[in-house]
C-alpha cells in the first residue's frame, strides 16, 4: 500500500501560514480482529477492506438488539510526507474507541486510553527521509477495567470514528501534545458589562537547541474583524523545553455572549512572533465573553441576570452510522435542539466532538460537559489515573468553549459497589485547579451516598417516578 497524502495543502507546499492542517480521510485499509505484525512496515495488507474516515464498528449488531463486537480492529495507511528543515509534524486523532495503539514505520508512537478525547503524537523524528511512511493503528473497544465507562445504558463502539489530522508547524510552536489540546487556554477571570479580564496561558514548545527571545501577542477581534484589545510581551524560550507563559488582556465594554437571544462571538488570536515580527505559530478560536453563577434559591444566572435552563441530553450515535457521524448529522442535531426551544444540552455521558461544542457556542446553547464515569468505578490506581486523564482531556481540549458552564464528574454512581469518594475528591481538585472559573457538577439518583453528593460544586437529581419505579404523581 502506497498512497500520497494528497495535493495542495496536504502536500505541505511552502506557505506564509504558520501551520498546516490536513485531514487523513481516504485510503485507509481496515481489518476486524487482532492481526499479528500489523503494526510493522513490511506487513502485507492486501485483501483488507478500504475505508474512509470516520469509521466504526459494532453498530450493525447493536441496532438489531444483538450483542455487538467488542474487540480490536486494525487500520493502516501510507503517508507520502517529505519532512522539511525547521518543521515539525504531528498526528492528531480527535478520538478512537476506545484504546488506541499508534505506530509509524513500525515504531510505536504511544497509546491513548479512553474512547472520547483527542490525542496527539509528534512524528518528526520517525518520518522517513524518503518521504514514504506507513501509519498503523490498533483500536480496541474491548472492556477494560481501568477505562470508563465500566457499564451504562449506551454502546461503546470501536474505531477511528472522528477525524485524524496531519499537522505541520515550525520548530517552535504552541504545544499540540498537551492532552491533545491547542496548548492555549483563555480563562475568563472576570466579566462584567464594563470589562472582560482574560488570563491567557500558552504552553510553548521549543524543539531547537537555541535560546530564543520571542514575542507572545494576543488580540481580540470583534465580529466585524476589528481589534478591540491587544497586548504583547517578550518571552525567553529555553532550548528543548515546553514551558507555560501567561499574559492578561482586557476587553472594555464587551458585547456579552447572552445565550440563545444573543450568542455573540469574538475571535481570540494568540501569536508567537520572532523579534522581527514574523509569525512563528498562531492559534485562533472564537470567544464568547460571559459570566455564570448559581444561587441555591434563585437558580441560574447568565451575565448577572436570571436565565432559565431547559433542555435535553444528547448522545453521539445515529441509525446506520453508530458513532461515525458527519458534521451534517451534528448540524441536524443542533437544529432539532434549537427547534425544541432548548437553552441547554447535557452532552451525555462523555466528551463530545469539538465540532458539536462549537455549534453550541454559535447557537447560544449552554453545555453540561462530562466524563464517562457511569454507574460504578474500579478501585484500582490504574482506573483513577485513566479517569484523571479523561478529565484532563475534556478540560484542556475544551476550556475555550464559552458554552460550557460546568465540568461533570460522574453520572449515577450507586451504593454497594466500589467506594467512589476518594477518587471523586481527587477529580474535583483536578477540575478546580485546571479551571477555577467553572464549577464541577454531577448527576445522582441516590440519597444513600450523601457525602458523595456533596463533592461536586453543583448537583443534578435524576428522578424517575413513574418511569422505573412508583407513579409520576410521587
Amino acid at each position: 500500500m502506497r498512497v500520497s497524502v494528497g495535493a495542495g495543502l496536504l502536500a505541505f507546499v511552502p506557505s506564509l501560514v504558520a501551520r498546516e492542517d490536513a485531514r487523513l480521510v481516504s485510503n485507509w485499509q481496515y481489518r476486524t480482529g487482532d492481526v499479528a505484525g500489523a503494526g510493522q512496515l513490511e506487513f502485507d495488507d492486501n485483501g483488507w477492506q478500504t475505508v474512509t474516515l470516520p469509521h466504526n464498528w459494532g453498530w450493525e449488531q447493536a441496532q438489531q438488539g444483538e450483542n455487538y463486537y467488542r474487540g480490536p480492529g486494525w487500520y493502516r495507511r501510507a503517508l507520502e510526507v517529505s519532512p522539511r528543515p525547521g518543521k515539525r509534524y504531528f498526528l492528531r486523532f480527535e478520538a478512537a474507541g476506545s484504546v488506541a495503539d499508534v505506530y509509524l514505520n513500525g515504531q510505536p508512537l504511544g497509546q491513548h486510553r479512553g474512547a472520547f478525547g483527542a490525542f496527539c503524537f509528534e512524528i518528526t523524528r520517525q518520518l522517513s527521509s524518503t518521504g514514504t511512511n506507513l501509519l498503523a493503528v490498533r483500536a480496541s473497544n474491548a472492556p477494560e477495567r481501568d477505562v470508563a465507562p465500566l457499564s451504562g445504558d449506551f454502546c461503546v463502539f470501536g474505531g477511528l470514528y472522528r477525524p485524524v489530522h496531519l499537522i505541520e508547524t515550525g520548530d517552535i510552536n504552541f504545544c499540540l501534545t498537551d492532552h491533545g489540546s491547542s496548548g492555549v487556554a483563555w480563562l475568563q477571570t472576570r466579566v462584567t458589562a464594563d470589562r472582560a479580564v482574560l488570563d491567557v496561558t500558552a504552553q510553548i514548545s521549543n524543539a531547537t537547541g537555541r535560546k530564543e527571545e520571542l514575542i507572545l501577542a494576543a488580540r481580540v477581534l470583534d465580529a466585524s474583524g476589528h481589534a478591540v484589545a491587544t497586548v504583547e510581551q517578550p518571552i525567553p524560550v529555553v532550548p528543548r523545553v515546553t514551558a507555560p507563559f501567561a499574559l492578561r488582556i482586557e476587553v472594555p465594554q464587551p458585547h456579552l455572549w447572552n445565550g440563545r437571544p444573543d450568542p455573540y462571538l469574538y475571535k481570540a488570536v494568540l501569536e508567537l512572533r520572532s523579534k522581527d515580527g514574523a509569525v512563528l505559530d498562531s492559534v485562533e478560536q472564537p470567544r464568547g465573553l460571559r459570566s455564570y453563577s448559581v444561587d441555591p434559591d434563585k437558580g441560574f444566572f447568565l451575565n448577572g441576570k436570571p436565565y432559565h435552563l431547559h433542555g435535553v441530553d444528547r448522545h453521539q450515535d445515529r441509525w446506520n452510522e453508530g458513532w461515525a457521524i458527519s458534521e451534517a448529522d451534528q448540524d441536524e442535531d443542533m437544529n432539532l435542539i434549537k427547534e425544541l426551544g432548548c437553552t441547554v444540552v447535557r452532552c451525555a455521558h462523555y466528551q463530545h466532538s469539538d465540532y458539536f461544542y462549537s455549534l453550541c457556542d454559535k447557537a447560544g446553547i449552554l453545555v453540561w460537559a462530562e466524563i464517562p464515569q457511569v454507574n460504578e468505578i474500579d478501585p484500582s490506581p490504574q482506573f483513577a489515573e485513566t479517569s484523571r486523564n479523561q478529565l484532563l482531556d475534556l478540560i484542556r481540549q475544551n476550556i475555550n468553549h464559552p458554552s460550557i458552564f460546568a465540568w461533570s464528574l460522574f453520572n449515577e454512581l450507586w451504593p454497594g459497589r466500589s467506594d467512589p469518594h476518594r477518587e471523586l475528591q481527587d477529580l474535583k481538585i483536578v477540575a478546580n485547579g485546571e479551571d477555577p472559573t467553572r464549577p464541577t457538577i454531577a448527576a445522582t439518583a441516590t440519597e444513600q451516598l450523601p457525602q458523595m453528593n456533596k463533592i461536586p460544586d453543583l448537583l443534578g437529581w435524576n428522578i424517575y417516578s413513574g418511569w422505573y419505579t412508583g407513579a409520576k404523581e410521587n
